[in-house]
C-alpha cells in the first residue's frame, strides 16, 4: 500500500482491499473536497500590509475549525515568508508548511511547502 502526500493510500495489486481503508480514504476526499466556511480573525490585522494573518476554515456542520492558517516571519520588506496551515483531517492533524518568495514588487512568485 502507497500513501500519498493527501494521506489517501493506494492499493497495490498483492495488497488486501479492507473496506477501513476505503473509508479511510472517503473520510480523507471528503475532507479535502467540502465547501468551508472562511472565518478571518480580525484581530489579526497587520495595518502595515492591510493583511490579516491568520484565517480559519469551518466546517459547516458543526463550526469546527477544519483549517487555520496563519502567516508569520515577515521580512523587512513587510513580506510574509511562512504560511503554516494546521489541518484537522478525520485521519488526525497535519501541519504544512509554506515558505513564500516574492517579486521585487511584492508578488508571491513561489511557494513549497513540507509536511510536519
Amino acid at each position: 500500500m502507497i500513501t500519498k502526500p493527501s494521506g489517501i493510500r493506494s492499493v497495490q495489486s498483492n495488497d488486501n482491499a479492507a473496506i477501513a481503508n476505503f473509508n479511510r480514504n472517503d473520510d480523507i476526499l471528503d475532507f479535502l473536497l467540502r465547501p468551508y466556511r472562511e472565518r478571518i480573525d480580525t484581530g489579526s490585522y497587520d495595518a502595515a500590509t492591510d493583511k490579516y494573518t491568520k484565517v480559519d476554515f469551518l466546517r459547516q456542520e458543526d463550526g469546527g475549525v477544519a483549517v487555520s492558517c496563519v502567516l508569520s516571519n515577515k521580512d523587512s520588506n513587510g513580506n510574509y515568508l511562512t504560511d503554516t496551515w494546521q489541518l484537522n483531517m478525520p485521519s488526525g492533524v497535519k501541519t504544512r508548511v509554506w515558505t513564500l518568495v516574492y517579486d521585487v514588487n511584492g508578488k508571491v512568485v513561489d511557494k513549497t511547502y513540507v509536511d510536519k
